[in-house]
This record gives structure tokens, C-alpha cells and sequence, in this order.
């Protein structure tokens, strides 16, 4: 389905939650376009600013706003004419004039979204417009009922049957955190200056401060970071040395998060909004938790809040979180900061906690299933399906590539070695293929010893940098395989490691040119991959190389070529399916733009724990248990000390329950 997204126009906090929707219901598999109203509006005051200053026109600076948002909200309805989405959804509509949505309604969008960030601080501007939208989703859920006495308003004004069958629905949706973009930090790697016993952070509100120089005796016993932004005045030399008053992206306040053991947080005034003033005339009584919560939850600081809000206690797990006042803070804070085995537990409660119930992929499921619109996939659905997304990703991104490398390889293919001689070549060995998963560094040692005493009964293959790590501890492989068709992947995989007279290179024909250049040509040998036969089968078979099973992962196709050379043993080390292993971030961090290109999620890995994985790497599991399951007469073994390769006859075993004394391998089945 095909879903707009318009954000209202405020760059904070509400350009970058219209930005994780935007994230989440692509993975969902969901055509979707953001329309960012804020680029709109400052391009128009730009050139507001530009024609009054030849005096073409002169707009006062409430004219200057009024006249911006016409434009911007002008543009969205020509983007919404243009694409026929199927959901349009409004990030808090602050920006939005009332007959915006109404013109849409008009010409036909009946499933208007608005989604209410601000509540119940802002109750009384969103209650003026509520009643515009079809789905209105609140952060807090005191406020449903105040909402709800909209649905007459709604319902006498759309009642014209021009408007068709427009329904109105409010329901409670908490905040989130997007998870998709700060998944890769690592904490680590954090400079010192990231790095703090005790964190406060967000918007320091005058409330706020006041709190902050209340408490000051309690806090400055303490390593104590404070970030975020303030136009409150305030002259105390303590504060001015720990505050650090700026403006932040988000992902700069989840390293200050990482990098901190306790993080407290200040719920808001419900009675107050800034920077205009009070805007809850009713008095309700918040209830809804600050998007910092999630955010401190998944980057392992202990989460301290005081008992204002009913929602830490039905949205989070007994122990995961500390209630304190003022009274008990600087006790609490002294003992959780001394214990930090029990800190760790909690934190790592509320990480799991965070990771499955508290992202925004988990609230733009919630929005289909409420709305009614799950065309396209869940994300139930898209595992189900996840063969045929990853395969169409997989080819509308390298099917090009395929083709155009084949042709550019044909010469080189003629005059290398063949591996038609290598079929049946290793039928008395057992087969072990070394992935560079996360796990490699904790079974590397192990697999030192392995090597050394049995390298004569073994054939070795290393895929990816698996290679550059193995032969710096002296570990040659028989073989390293390379399939990806990038120049780049190549370089980064071979960058700083020896070429060994004893490995030969074995190589997808559909490879980049540059691959075989590095290497002599007596050891290397080309194969065609069932995946790239299917996609260019009429011009791959111009020339015969011999079919290699498996695809998408480089692990499977090592495993089909093992089956080729006869091999009837195959085990599996740093095959962990997953860039992260037993809750740890991953040393190497995805780059926003690399995040962006994957489907990312959360899976159990073999010990329970939360690991980070995506689509494409899970259907790579599937297909190696497929392959196990299909290949009766070859034995499948996966000694990763993690991820999340389980299932089927794959046995799960460590290289030290495998390989005892003399005998290269137990008689594990």
C-alpha cells in the first residue's frame, strides 16, 4: 500500500518521529513518501526574506507565517493528488490549517491519521482539530475520552455522502524509539566525553532547572552529565559546567545515553507548554512516558523516574526501572552506581523490553491493525514472506551488476582452473566454513587448536573477512569464496591480508573483474550459483561451469560447494546470521544510510539473548536449513557460539564438545 506521511513543520521533536515512521513502514514492505512541511516553509521564508529585501513585497512576521504555511500545505495536497496513498498520516497536524485535511476528505482520502505527541501539555490546540481526521492516536491516554467528544463534531460534518464512509477512531499509542536508527552505535567506541556515571536529558524545561538547582547538592557528588536545551536563565557555576545547552540530533542523545550508567528522568508539567504557555485548561493528568525512557532502556543505562506516571509500570517489566524522590535519590543513585551487577540485570531487562514492545516498527504495526490497512505485509508476514521481498531487493540492486561482470569475466573463466576437478575431491574430509560473525572472536582460539592438530583431515573454507582474520593467526584455508558482485565488498574483505600459494580463490562468475586480478590464476576457479542461473540462466550458460547450491549468503554457498567436493560433515563457525552477539552493539556500526537499505530486527539467538539481524540474513538461515533438510546423507553442524542459526536437523554443538583428542568429531547425531 501507498502511505504519505506529512510532519508538521517543528524540526524538534516531531521531524524526527515522522522520519521513523517514514523508516518503519518501508521495512514493512509499504511504498511510502515523506513530506517534510518544515523545508516547505523555510524555502518560502527564505524567499520572503530575499523579496523584501529588493522591494518586491514586505509581509510582517505573522504575515511571513501565515503566507509559508499556504505554500507548504499547498505543496502536500499537489504530493498527495500525485501519489494516491492509501493512508495519509499527520505528525501532531500543528502546522496544518483545518481546511487541509477537509479539502482531502473531499477528494476522496477517507483515512486521515493524526498522531498526537504532545499530551496532554497541547490538549487544547489538538482538540480544535482532531475532529478533522479519521484514526486519531494520542500519546497519552488520559486524553482518549476528551477526543472521543469529537466524533459527533465529526460526524455531522462528514455526514454529506460526497465524503463517503469516513470513520472516527481514537486510540492510545505511546511514543517509541526508533530503533532502526541508532541500532549501530557502539558504546564501546564512545569518546570520554560521551561518558557519564549519571545523565539527565531532553528539554530543560523552567520546571526543570528548578529541579536540577534544587537537587544540585545530590547530583554534583556525582560524574553528572546534563544535555539538552534551555532558554531559561541560569547563573549557577555548577550547572554551567555540567550542562551542555545545545540542540542535539537524536542520535547524539543516544550516545549521551549509551555512555551513561543512570539516567534520570524529569517527567514534564502537565499543566504547562512551552514556549507559548499553558494549553491544558482541563488539567488533565499525564500519564504517557517521555520518549527518553525507550531511548535510555535500549542504550543500557538504568532508568530512574519518580511515580508520576502510570505508564512505567504497564509499559515496563518489574526491575527494570527505579522509582526515586527527592528524598532517596542520592541513596539510590550511591547503590546502583556501587552494585553493578544488579544495574546490569535491570538495564538488560529493560533493553529486551524496549527492543520488542517500544520501536517504531512495533507502532507502525499497531497503526495498520487498528486502521484497518495491512495490504502488503506485516512484519509477521513479511518473515513469512521474506524470500520473495529479499529476492526482489537482491536483484533490483545487483541484477545489472550480475550480468554486466559475467561478460567482463569470460576470458578470465576460460583460462583458470577448473572446479569440475575439485567435484568429489574431499569425500574422506570433514568441512568446516568460517564466517566472520560476531561469535568468531569468542571461538577463534578453539578453532586455532582445531586447525593445528587436524589441518591434514579438514577442508577449510573462509568466506568474507573470515579470510584476513584466519591467516593472521597463521590459519590458511583450502579455500576463500567470494559471490558478491561489488567492487568495494571485495577490497574491504582482502584489504591488509597475504595471498597464500595453498588457498585457491573460488569465485561466482558473476564476481567483480577486479577480484581475480590479486590473484594467481592457476588457483582460481569460477562457478555459477543457482541464484544467479535463475536470474541470467539463457547468458550464463553460454559458458558450463559447474551449478553451486545455495544463495543470498555466501556461508550457504559454501556449503553447497562443500556437498560438491563430497564432503558429508559440515561445520559452521562465526555463522551467526546476526551483527550483534549476546546483547552486545556491534563493534562495527551501520552507517544510517546502510540501516536505511535493511530490513533490521530483533531475533533469539541460540542462548535466549536479543541479537540484531535483518531480512535478508534470517532467509540466508532458512535456506541453510532447507539445504539441511534436504540433504539427508550430509551432516550439518553449527558450532557458532551464537546467532541465530537453529532449526531443522542443524545439531548445535561448541568446536570443544566437537573436537576431542584423536577423534576429529564426536558422533554428534
Amino acid at each position: 500500500m501507498r502511505i504519505l506521511i506529512a510532519n508538521s513543520g517543528h524540526f524538534y521533536s516531531t521531524k524526527s518521529v515522522g522520519e521513523a515512521y517514514f523508516r518503519a513502514f518501508k521495512r514493512l514492505g509499504h511504498e511510502t513518501v515523506l513530506y517534510e512541511l518544515s523545508k516547505w516553509l523555510e524555502d518560502f521564508r527564505v524567499s520572503c526574506r530575499i523579496t523584501d529585501s529588493v522591494k518586491e513585497i514586505k509581509y510582517n512576521q505573522e504575515e511571513t507565517e501565515k503566507k509559508s504555511i499556504e505554500f507548504a500545505t499547498l505543496g502536500l495536497l499537489k504530493t498527495a493528488i500525485t501519489f494516491e496513498p492509501d493512508l495519509i498520516i499527520f505528525i501532531t497536524a500543528a502546522n496544518i490549517p483545518q481546511d487541509i485535511p477537509i479539502c482531502l476528505h473531499k477528494i476522496g482520502f477517507n483515512n486521515l491519521v493524526v498522531i498526537l505527541l504532545d499530551e496532554p501539555q497541547e490538549t487544547d490546540l489538538s482538540l480544535e482539530k482532531s475532529w478533522l481526521f479519521n484514526y486519531v492516536f494520542t500519546n497519552d491516554k488520559n486524553t482518549i475520552e476528551v477526543h472521543k467528544e469529537n466524533t459527533n463534531r465529526h460526524a455531522n460534518y462528514f455526514s454529506d455522502p460526497m465524503f463517503g464512509n469516513s470513520p472516527f477512531v481514537v486510540e492510545y499509542l505511546p511514543t517509541a524509539v526508533d530503533f532502526e536508527l541508532v541500532a549501530g552505535v557502539a558504546c564501546e567506541s564512545l569518546p570520554s566525553r560521551y561518558q557519564s556515571d549519571v545523565l539527565i536529558s531532553g528539554s530543560i524545561y523552567p520546571e526543570r532547572l528548578q529541579w536540577l538547582i534544587k537537587n544540585k547538592p545530590t547530583l554534583s557528588k556525582f560524574n553528572t552529565l546534563i544535555v539538552g536545551r534551555t532558554r531559561a536563565q541560569y547563573n549557577d557555576s555548577w550547572l554551567k559546567m555540567v550542562f551542555q545547552n545545545n540542540l542535539l540530533p537524536y542520535e547524539e542523545f543516544f550516545k549521551y545515553e549509551l555512555g551513561a550508567k543512570i539516567c534520570i528522568d524529569l517527567p514534564r508539567n502537565e499543566a504547562v507548554s512551552y514556549p507559548h504557555g499553558p494549553k491544558n485548561s482541563r488539567g488533565i493528568k499525564a500519564s504517557n512516558l517521555s520518549p527518553r525512557i525507550y531511548e535510555m532502556g535500549l542504550a543500557g543505562c538504568l532508568i530512574f523516574t519518580n511515580d508520576s506516571r502510570d505508564d512505567i509500570k504497564k509499559l515496563f517489566p518489574d526491575g527494570s526501572y527505579v522509582i526515586y524522590n527527592d528524598d532517596n535519590l542520592e541513596e539510590k543513585l550511591k547503590y546502583y552506581l556501587e552494585h553493578e551487577d544488579e544495574r546490569k540485570k535491570m538495564t538488560e531487562l529493560a533493553r529486551d523490553c524496549v527492543i520488542e514492545n517500544h520501536t517504531y516498527l512495533k507502532r507502525a504495526e499497531q497503526i495498520l491493525n487498528i486502521t484497518g490497512d495491512t495490504e502488503g505485509y506485516s512484519w509477521q508476514q513479511a518473515m513469512e514472506h521474506k524470500g520473495e521481498v529479499t529476492n526482489r531487493t537482491v536483484v533490483d540492486r545487483f541484477g545489472h551488476l550480475w550480468r554486466d561482470n559475467f561478460v567482463a569475466n569470460k576470458s578470465a573463466i576460460l583460462e583458470c582452473a577448473k572446479m569440475n576437478d575439485l567435484k568429489k575431491a574431499h569425500e574422506d574430509k570433514i568441512g568446516i566454513v568460517v564466517s566472520a560473525g560476531p561469535s568468531l572472536e569468542y571461538t577463534l582460539k578453539k578453532l586455532i587448536e582445531v586447525y593445528d592438530q587436524y589441518k591434514n583431515r579438514i577442508v577449510l573454507i573462509a568466506t568474507n573477512e573470515a579470510y584476513k582474520i584466519l591467516t593472521k593467526f597463521d590459519v590458511i584455508p583450502n579455500y576463500f569464496m567470494i559471490v558478491h558482485p561489488e567492487e568495494n565488498q571485495f577490497k574491504r574483505q582482502i584489504d591488509g591480508a597475504e595471498i597464500y600459494s595453498k588457498t585457491d580463490l573460488l569465485l561466482s562468475s558473476v564476481v567483480h573483474p577486479s577480484v581475480y586480478k590479486t590473484w594467481p590464476k592457476d588457483k582460481i576457479r569460477f562457478f555459477h550459483t543457482q541464484a544467479n542461473m535463475q536470474i541470467n540462466k539463457d547468458l550464463l550458460q553460454e559458458i558450463s561451469l559447474p551449478e553451486i547450491m545455495g544463495g543470498i549468503s555466501v556461508a550457504t554457498v559454501a556449503a553447497g560447494a562443500l556437498v560438491y567436493m563430497g564432503v558429508k560433515k559440515i561445520i559452521f563457525v562465526g555463522q551467526d546470521f546476526a551483527y550483534s552477539w549476546n546483547r552486545k552493539y556491534i563493534k562495527t556500526p551501520l552507517k544510517a544510510s546502510e540501516a536505511a537499505s535493511k530490513v533490521v530486527m530483533v531475533a533469539n539467538d541460540l542462548n535466549g539473548n536479543a541479537v540484531l539481524t535483518d531480512l535478508s540474513l534470517s532467509q540466508s538461515r532458512d535456506i541453510l536449513i532447507k539445504m539441511a533438510n534436504h540433504l539427508k546423507d550430509v551432516q550439518f553442524i553449527n558450532a557458532s557460539e551464537a546467532g541465530i542459526l537453529h532449526g531443522g536437523n542443524i545439531i548445535i554443538k561448541k568446536l570443544d564438545e566437537i573436537f576431542v583428542e584423536n577423534d576429529i568429531l564426536l558422533n554428534v547425531a
